[in-house]
């Protein structure tokens, strides 16, 4: 299974969906998605799982189903 969701500790209405294609972002509550605008490597899109952490707002971690940890900023 591939895949993650994570809702951004400092605003819920900030969601990051892991795909097979690499991180959407909402900004909407999950009304509309778009790419994330930073992409994993190019053999490692398929996510795996799908992290926020409070202390680092606007950051989310994501793991490669083929291994790998992916570490983005978005504003």
């Amino acid at each position: 299974m591939s895949g993650g969701l994570a809702v951004d500790e400092t605003d819920a209405d900030t969601i990051y969906v892991g795909t097979l294609q690499g991180v959407l972002i909402s900004h909407d509550g999950g009304q509309t998605l778009e790419p994330a605008g930073a992409s994993l490597e190019v053999d490692k899109q398929a996510v795996s799982r799908l992290w926020t952490v409070p202390s680092r707002p606007g950051r989310v971690y994501a793991t490669a189903k083929d291994g790998g940890l992916f570490v983005g900023q978005f504003e």
